[in-house]
C-alpha cells in the first residue's frame, strides 16, 4: 500500500468519492484537446496522429479518469512527433538543411 492504513484512516483524512467520465464526455474533451494541438484535421473521420478507435480504447484504459486519459493522449503522440517540433520551438543549433546538429558537426 502507499499510503499506511493509519494516516488513510486517520480522523484527518477525508476521502471524496469520485465518479468516473462517461464515454460521450471524455471522447469530447479528448477530440477537443486534440483538434487544439493540431492532432486532429478538420474532417471528423480523419486524424493526424489519432486513429479513430484511440478514443474508445483510452477510454477503457482509463477507467473513465479523464487525467489519465489526458496522459495517455499526450504520451502517445510525444513519442510520434519529432522532438524539435514539440512545444513549437526550434533548435538555433539544428541546420534543417543538412538534419544535423550545428554544435554536434
Amino acid at each position: 500500500r502507499l499510503i499506511p492504513s493509519p494516516v488513510l484512516y486517520s480522523p484527518s483524512v477525508q476521502i471524496l468519492p469520485v465518479q468516473p467520465v462517461t464515454k460521450s464526455k471524455m471522447k469530447k474533451c479528448l477530440r477537443s484537446i486534440a483538434e487544439a494541438e493540431g492532432l486532429l484535421s478538420r474532417r471528423k473521420s480523419s486524424s493526424l496522429l489519432l486513429p479513430a478507435e484511440f478514443f474508445e480504447e483510452t477510454h477503457l484504459a482509463s477507467g473513465g479518469d479523464l487525467r489519465h486519459a489526458i496522459f495517455a493522449m499526450q504520451f502517445r503522440c510525444a513519442r510520434r512527433r519529432p522532438a524539435r517540433d514539440i512545444g513549437g520551438t526550434r533548435d538555433s543549433n539544428h541546420d534543417s538543411s543538412s538534419g544535423k546538429d550545428a554544435k554536434l558537426s
